[in-house]
């Protein structure tokens, strides 16, 4: 049985928190732990310091996600103001088009540089989504954002399977592979 966990702090909390976190995933009985948050917003120091205590722990579960591309754009009113003949002047950008990479504030891999070099287990969700640069916040014609920093928690089944084929397949397969 496959049971996950999300762990959301910054790199210096889960350092210093590491063989309290490493009991609570087994106590609950966690395969898959993931381990995400603004890697961009990060110091060098709190990475290394994090890289190498993860390195040094046994704790398999982990997996360390970088934060989705984010934008400093209102996509929901893009969305509306595209599919809504009423609504005007919300944006200058058509969502259907590929979006000037000036607009995604984690563009830069900043600190996340350390992690993907670190040989633990990540999930990169700028390679997953983005291609050349391009990153879509629409599958077909359905929004895959909430807002400019999150997914949307209520899409359609197939736009579901899709966001999880992207993010998630390369975890599947190294878990069945070699996973706890």
């Amino acid at each position: 049985m496959l049971r996950v966990m999300r762990l959301r702090r910054n790199a210096r909390s889960v350092t210093s928190e590491i063989e309290r976190i490493i009991r609570a995933v087994r106590a609950a009985g966690a395969t898959r732990v993931y381990i995400a948050y603004r890697w961009y917003e990060e110091d060098t120091d709190g990475v290394a310091a994090l890289v190498n205590h993860l390195q040094q722990a046994d704790f398999a579960e982990a997996v360390l996600v970088r934060d989705i591309p984010a934008y400093n754009l209102g996509l929901v009113g893009c969305w509306v103001q595209q599919n809504a003949m009423l609504v005007s002047g919300l944006c200058n950008h058509d969502l259907r088009e590929p979006l000037p990479g000036s607009l995604i504030q984690n563009a830069d891999k900043g600190e996340w540089l350390q992690v993907s070099v670190s040989n633990l287990p990540v999930i990169d969700t700028h390679a997953a989504l983005c291609e050349n640069g391009i990153c879509p916040v629409l599958h077909g014609d359905v929004l895959i954002y909430q807002d400019g920093t999150h997914l949307h928690g209520n899409l359609p089944c197939e736009a579901q399977l899709w966001l999880y084929e992207r993010l998630f397949a390369s975890d599947r397969d190294k878990a069945e592979v070699s996973g706890p």
